[in-house]
């Protein structure tokens, strides 16, 4: 427990960027908690189980948009920021598209920043953060820290229960990282920048990126270049994802023999807290298909 405490001080510190309103114990206060995205949502879902008087919400969850880029505000999403006391997001660049203007309308606004600490890959394609970052399972385990930390300072009401989740949870993110800690060490294409993370935790190589979002559209000249690289780097599979036309990897294959794969990004989903880990599990089943 003191060395519990101990991280947990230099955490606050850390998040300490932010104002912080404490919850006094026995006043009854609700706490209306907002995420800005669906992991951060799975993830602060399994820290405030059971919590008394706190509500948790996803600003996106109805939605199957995938990731924010780009994302703007809807009518609906403004009240929600408005009625929140406090503001989950991955950060690293994830809601750059409109967390400036919340900052500057709500400006008491407790906002929690799930990327702090975590070591932040540079975009392939552009001079700017990768956002993608819960893909690699420390990466996650860092971000519910920051949850937990953050939400046991300002509701020390629910102290005990956002502790006892918040261990019962690391254990469970340990052990997928156990049960998955290989280094597969094969050639890849990857569709989109969002798998670099999840390939620098297993030891896959990305030889080529195809798009940098949804709406790139490589040229002739750049699509026979990416056919050429698989060829000769013995690339055993193009993973692509479901928010992606499957056209271009399907191309791709036919030019080169080599089978798709859909990785699993965990973007949108039905909101059951054990998702993160049951869907990390099969994109690493799906590796060891691929391995065989």
């Amino acid at each position: 427990m003191k060395k519990f405490l101990i991280i947990f001080l230099l955490s606050i510190f850390l998040i300490g960027c932010t104002k912080v309103s404490v919850v006094e114990p026995g006043n009854n206060s609700n706490i209306n908690i907002l995420t800005s995205f669906y992991p951060v949502y799975l993830f602060a879902e399994n820290i405030v189980d059971g919590a008394e008087g706190v509500t948790l919400k996803n600003l996106t969850l109805s939605s199957n948009i995938g990731c924010l880029h780009g994302y703007h505000l809807t009518t609906a999403n403004m009240k929600d920021i408005e009625n929140a006391d406090i503001f989950i997001i991955n950060g690293a660049g994830m809601e750059e598209s409109f967390i400036d203007d919340i900052r500057v309308a709500y400006p008491d606004l407790m906002i929690i920043d799930t990327s702090i600490g975590v070591d932040i890959l540079d975009n392939t394609f552009a001079d700017e953060e990768n956002p993608h970052i819960w893909l690699s399972v420390d990466n996650a385990k860092k971000q519910v820290q920051n949850i937990a930390y953050s939400l046991i300072e300002v509701d020390k009401e629910n102290e005990e229960v956002y502790t006892s989740n918040y261990e019962s949870y690391i254990n469970k993110l340990n052990s997928l990282k156990e049960e998955t800690n290989k280094f597969y060490g094969f050639n890849i294409v990857a569709m989109h920048d969002s798998l670099s993370y999840f390939a620098d935790s297993t030891g896959l190589n990305i030889i080529d990126i195809v798009q940098n979002d949804e709406e790139d559209v490589p040229s002739p000249k750049r699509l026979q270049e990416i056919i050429e690289n698989i060829k000769k780097n013995n690339v055993k599979a193009i993973f692509t994802e479901e928010q992606y036309s499957d056209k271009l990897p399907n191309m791709l294959s036919e030019e080169t023999n080599v089978k798709v794969y859909t990785f699993d990004s965990i973007t949108s989903g039905e909101g059951n807290k054990e998702e993160y880990i049951d869907r990390m599990k099969n994109n690493f089943d799906m590796l060891l298909t691929i391995s065989r």
